[in-house]
């Protein structure tokens, strides 16, 4: 129970400028001026502004290409900022059984996060029936808004500041074509591709982790300098003999086996990764032991999986992006006399996904992963394999047996309209349309939906926080419309 009271003030000054020559030369500007009581007493205002200018080649005397019905260069160039939350500005406190203790150190000094932005485009259209659009875009964002960690002398666990600088590059091109147009047909064909990446340029403070304000998930992302936005960390199991331990990586030929998930456990010398029934290995411990960071103990048991080290013996390990390498879309518009179809169909490629549905399963013993029933003895894995301290449970610890590719195609929209006419009089035209979205999606993701996250935490969107953490997966709907105008 509780409650709360805020107030916010914000005012803002703008102009705008826009002049269109000819229909050729075409140019628009814009300054704004802002000032908000979310920013500290040191930094209330703060300004921005944009220029974007286009050029229509094709209206040249000289630029009558042939075949050419349109030909548009454009630039652009603006700012934009983000402001912070409410509380960043003030000290913070939580009150549990009488006790106070502090939380957030106040920043009376915050000020506002600026994003300037390029795009550079062109437009094409060709026998006034195929149109192409390639557009490149830069971004740089600076005075980072940052929920920072502090020293524990300080007495406070973080504080709101200004600090860092990322870079984002993204690319998009579009394509459509009118197949076919005549007095009963029209049929459109469309697609589109992007691909975007952002990467922290400069963070002048010491890296930090940061995640998602889910359990298990709060340290998956590293802030630090030259790291690229979403990409997840945790512990990997060990798939080849260069990923043992250093301390065990000579005994890989004699001692270590790869077993049916394609990870090397321990079987012993003389052993087989089949024999743990035959010879009764089960429950039986390696005569080594590892550093405690090996699952949360030190002994590693007979079948058991073994986290991987890099060559600097670290084993935190990149897992991979929660961001998609690129994604693309087709689309269609095919209409016969009356009857109108619509289908889209957009996927991800590339992305990753870390399954804490998957995960928690192991720990409660009720996932299908687990069901050794029906398995030949060889083939089943031992007590503990699965488990907490010495198996993938790892304490819920972000592993790589959990971060799935999430990368999906959906038939996004199916769409059927049919053209009534009019109905004795009484209204417009009428027309009949049902609406299906959400209909299919072709994934090798084992959870409900690959199209899923955790919004919230230092990332902020659900995009992002690629962990599917219980969300509701998107539902399959239907739409029965029926519409007239009056």
């Amino acid at each position: 129970m509780g409650n709360f009271r805020q107030s916010v003030r914000q005012i803002s000054y703008n102009g705008i400028f826009d002049i269109d020559y000819d229909g050729k030369y075409i140019l628009s500007a814009a300054l704004r001026r802002d000032g908000a009581s979310l920013f500290g007493e040191g930094n209330r205002w703060a300004t921005f502004g944009r220029v974007a200018a286009a050029w229509r080649i094709s209206d040249e005397s000289w630029g009558n290409l042939p075949g050419v019905s349109d030909l548009k260069v454009r630039y652009s160039i603006g700012s934009a900022g983000q402001r912070p939350v409410f509380s960043a500005q003030y000290e913070t406190f939580s009150v549990s059984g009488g006790n106070v203790s502090p939380q957030a150190l106040g920043n009376v000094n915050l000020g506002v996060q600026t994003s300037v932005e390029q795009e550079y485009g062109v437009d094409l259209e060709l026998l006034d029936k195929y149109t192409i659009s390639v557009n490149r875009a830069s971004n740089r964002i600076r005075d980072q808004i940052v929920n920072a960690p502090l020293a524990a002398a300080t007495g406070f666990s973080n504080q709101w500041i200004n600090a860092g600088v990322m870079r984002t590059n993204a690319w998009e091109v579009s394509v459509n074509a009118l197949l076919v147009s005549n007095a009963n047909m029209q049929w459109t064909v469309g697609g589109q591709w992007d691909q975007s990446f952002a990467d922290i340029v400069d963070l002048p403070i010491p890296a930090y982790q940061s995640g998602p304000p889910q359990q298990g998930a709060e340290g998956m992302f590293f802030n630090r300098t030259g790291e690229r936005l979403g990409t997840m960390y945790g512990f990997k199991v060990a798939t080849q003999c260069g990923e043992l331990p250093a301390a065990v990586r000579d005994r890989c030929g004699a001692e270590f086996a790869t077993n049916s998930d394609g990870y090397l456990v321990y079987v012993g010398a003389g052993n087989t990764v089949t024999d743990g029934i035959a010879k009764n290995l089960w429950g039986t411990r390696a005569p080594f032991t590892l550093p405690a960071k090996q699952f949360r103990s030190s002994i590693v048991q007979w079948g058991a999986p073994i986290i991987a080290e890099s060559e600097t013996g670290e084993t935190l390990q990149s897992l991979g992006n929660t961001l998609p390498r690129f994604r693309y879309a087709v689309n269609s518009s095919f209409s016969y006399k009356r009857l109108g179809v619509y289908a889209l169909l957009d996927a991800s490629v590339g992305n990753k996904l870390y399954n804490l549905g998957r995960h928690w399963s192991y720990f409660e013993n009720y996932s299908a992963d687990q069901d050794q029933a029906g398995l030949a003895d060889g083939d089943k894995k031992p007590v503990g394999y699965y488990g907490a301290n010495t198996g993938l449970y790892n304490v819920l610890s972000v592993g790589s047996h959990f971060v799935e590719d999430a990368s999906f195609a959906k038939l996004r929209e199916l769409s059927l309209t049919y053209r009534v006419g009019r109905i004795g009089g009484f209204g417009g035209e009428w027309q009949a349309q049902l609406i299906g979205r959400n209909l299919l999606t072709f994934t090798n993701y084992t959870g409900f939906d690959p199209e899923t996250g955790r919004g919230g935490g230092a990332g902020g969107s659900a995009v992002i926080n690629g962990v599917d953490a219980f969300v509701f997966p998107n539902l399959r709907t239907f739409t029965f419309a029926i519409q007239t105008t009056f």
